[in-house]
C-alpha cells in the first residue's frame, strides 16, 4: 500500500493527465473511463478521440522529464469501442 504522500502525489500527476488528455473540457478529446489498482500499480484507462494529439502530449511530457514518478503508457485501436464494455456496462442501467 502506497503512504499518503505517495497517494497524495500519484492522484495529483494522475489529474494533471487527465487535463493534458482532456485538453478542453467543453470539447473533451479524451474519456476518463476507470482505474485499476493493485500490485502496486495503478493503472488509468482513457478513450481518446485523437490518439496523435494524446501521443504527442504524452511524448512531450516524457521528454520534459516533469512528472513525479515512472509512467509508461500504451494505445490500442478501438474504434467500436469493444473493449469498453467491461468498464460502461457497469455504470449503465440495463
Amino acid at each position: 500500500m502506497p503512504d499518503n504522500d505517495m497517494s497524495n502525489r500519484m492522484n495529483d500527476f494522475c489529474e494533471n493527465l487527465s487535463e493534458g488528455l482532456t485538453v478542453d473540457s467543453n470539447h473533451p478529446k479524451a474519456l476518463f473511463l476507470g482505474r485499476v489498482t493493485g500490485d502496486a500499480y495503478t493503472r488509468k484507462i482513457w478513450y481518446v478521440y485523437n490518439p496523435e494529439i494524446a501521443n504527442d502530449y504524452l511524448q512531450t511530457l516524457i521528454k520534459s522529464g516533469d512528472y513525479p514518478m515512472d509512467f509508461c503508457f500504451k494505445m490500442d485501436n478501438d474504434s467500436e469501442w469493444e473493449e469498453a464494455h467491461c468498464w460502461l456496462d457497469q455504470i449503465i442501467e440495463k
